[in-house]
């Protein structure tokens, strides 16, 4: 809901039931690998570390940077506000198998 908050186009509108589908395997990596570290013994701190690595600029650099309607990329807009959304969405459901949280 946040992304099509921040898409401002009056063409264009964005699906949410296919966003969400769409993202359940981009989210479910975040998810597992929080899993996958309190499984193997991580501490709060190198999870905080971990966390610390995916909200460099490097990581998830080139997310957001263009949209696809009828099979062509445009420019999208706002891309820093999209890529900032798609992080903090991430590191949460990171926590949240961290965590064990469903």
């Amino acid at each position: 809901h946040q992304l099509a908050q921040v898409h401002f186009d009056p063409n264009t509108r964005t699906q949410i039931s296919d966003s969400i589908k769409s993202s359940i395997p981009f989210f479910d990596q975040f998810y597992q690998i929080g899993k996958t570290d309190r499984a193997n013994g991580m501490t709060r701190q190198q999870a905080q570390q971990r966390e610390a690595e995916f909200r460099s600029p490097e990581f998830l650099s080139d997310v957001g940077q263009k949209g696809i309607f009828i099979n062509r990329k445009y420019s999208t807009d706002n891309p820093q506000k999209q890529r900032q959304i798609l992080l903090d969405s991430a590191v949460a459901t990171y926590w949240d198998g961290y965590e064990g949280r469903p």
